[in-house]
């Protein structure tokens, strides 16, 4: 038997993570890997008007998400790799940073269809010769 939950939204995939809104201002963030955790990172505030439209994952591992709130899109940031507890533990509490917002009337109050972007080129690896 499955149940359809319509306040899920913004839910993303890139292996080894699953993200995915739905559950008040918060992302729902799971690794695979790490069975034992389930990460509740808080993008909104509690009692706001926020919106959690869209998110996707990079390559490089970094979760984007796109938010409306009172009229402003914002978009935010979060390193996945820094929610490792393999590699640290104990818990880590991260946040969201914001990268950029505009105002819903720039582009002439249409709805948010998608987003994609680029991953972090710091995580790269340059190989010199």
């Amino acid at each position: 038997m499955s149940y359809k939950f319509s306040s899920i939204s913004a839910f993303s995939t890139c292996w080894p993570y699953i993200c995915f809104s739905g559950l008040g201002p918060y992302m729902l963030i799971v690794n695979i890997f790490d069975k034992e955790h389930l990460h509740r990172i808080q993008i909104g505030e509690d009692g706001k008007n926020c919106k959690i439209c869209n998110s996707f994952i990079s390559d490089t591992k970094d979760l984007f998400v796109m938010t409306l709130k009172d009229g402003v899109y914002m978009l935010y940031t979060l390193d996945l790799d820094e929610l490792n507890f393999f590699k640290h533990k104990n818990e880590v509490h991260q946040r969201f940073e914001l990268l950029f917002s505009y105002e819903d009337d720039h582009v002439g109050f249409k709805e948010l269809k998608d987003i994609h972007v680029r991953g972090s080129s710091r995580k790269e690896i340059i190989q010199l010769n």
